[in-house]
């Protein structure tokens, strides 16, 4: 999981040149010169990408006024996104940049490259799967600019697929929730993506004490903080896991109990034909569809469906020579009955608000009014 915070901002002050980190890159956070050339070279330089999502306002959007007397504007973070433990971290600049989170991400998982490598040549190693807030945007360009970037890297870069989280995913438009979904990507699992605002919501505890320090000191306090929390995770992990493996086991037979159900009712001839179909998104003229998502359509008017009801039926009794005043008062009647049920149910929200006895009186009059003026036609269907 990647993710930006700005709680954990520093705001320009005097500083010591002589206040560096104890820890020197052995941390969450990378060597200063080493950062901060790549700072220099990359990330300051303007960002030409153009947003590919029309509701995508986390880069672009943001309030500079709380930046404002800020030389760190905040911190972005890589954490694992099933047991939400801190892997690295990285200072922002000037916002959430594409430039930081690249950093951020290929220096944690550069310390799985060796053995990520003898899982490859053993064929058990076949995707990275991360999330970001972001990703319909940020992974557009993410293999190439990484590839220039750390070209040593590229060979575990192949392997990363960008998700976005299951809430924010409902910030985004309609074709990302089809290609970014967790929920339709196999091998997911049930993961989310949102653990990391859960560590977000610790960490910002400290960020009052941690802006006015020191660039050194505030690097090895946010390390500490963040090494506690990874801490707790190792401590309590035994205990959670146990719990959830209990948990799941009960889901586990709901859930293959509730598929057997559903495939018995659809019948084998059409579980074993969706079986075949390719369950990855797929790009149909401009927009973006699955096998798994549901497509929808506005439904018309009742107005509408009314008319062309009529026109339906007249255009049948035309057909067999016969009076067409017995088909439309069918259809009146229907439309009567939705009318008068409509009128109830508004009655009845007046009922449940009425305080007064005026109020009273006038859903009284209202009922009357109701039972007199929408008697259906005797004319009609009985």
């Amino acid at each position: 999981m990647v993710d930006g915070h700005f709680g954990l901002q520093r705001f320009a002050k005097v500083d010591d040149p002589d206040d560096i980190s104890l820890l020197d890159g052995l941390g969450f956070f990378p060597r200063d010169d080493e950062y901060n050339e790549y700072v220099v070279s990359i990330v300051l330089r303007p960002e030409d990408e153009k947003s590919t999502c029309s509701r995508l306002h986390a880069v672009d959007m943001q309030n500079k006024l709380k930046f404002k007397g800020c030389v760190i504007t905040g911190v972005i973070a890589v954490e694992c996104g099933r047991h939400c433990v801190f892997l690295s971290m990285v200072d922002l600049q000037k916002g959430e940049r594409f430039a930081n989170a690249d950093f951020v991400f290929v220096r944690a998982i550069q310390r799985y490259a060796v053995g990520a490598k003898s899982l490859v040549r053993a064929r058990f190693f076949r995707r990275i799967l991360s999330t970001y807030d972001i990703a319909c945007q940020f992974g557009v360009y993410f293999f190439q600019r990484t590839a220039k970037q750390f070209p040593d890297m590229v060979w575990l870069i192949d392997f990363v697929r960008w998700m976005i989280p299951k809430m924010h995913l409902d910030g985004h438009n309609s074709d990302c929730r089809v290609q970014f979904s967790l929920n339709y990507l196999k091998g997911a699992a049930r993961m989310h993506g949102e653990g990391i605002e859960q560590s977000w919501a610790e960490s910002k505890q400290s960020g009052g004490s941690t802006r006015q320090m020191n660039h050194g000191h505030r690097h090895d306090t946010i390390n500490d903080l963040h090494n506690f929390w990874n801490w707790r995770k190792a401590v309590n992990m035994a205990t959670y896991l146990t719990d959830k493996y209990s948990e799941s086991v009960k889901l586990r037979d709901d859930a293959i109990e509730h598929y057997i159900g559903l495939s018995r009712l659809r019948g084998n001839h059409n579980v074993n034909q969706w079986s075949k179909e390719s369950d990855e998104p797929k790009k149909e003229g401009d927009h973006w569809t699955s096998v798994y998502h549901i497509k929808t359509r506005r439904l018309p008017f009742r107005e509408n469906i009314y008319m062309n009801m009529l026109a339906l039926e007249q255009d049948k009794s035309t057909a067999k020579d016969e009076l067409f005043c017995d088909a439309s008062d069918e259809i009146k009647f229907v439309l009567s009955g939705i009318q008068i049920q409509e009128r109830q149910r508004q009655l009845q929200a007046s009922v449940k608000q009425a305080s007064t006895d005026s109020e009273i009186s006038t859903i009284k009059r209202s009922k009357t009014v109701l039972a007199v003026t929408s008697m259906p036609d005797r004319s009609g269907p009985t």
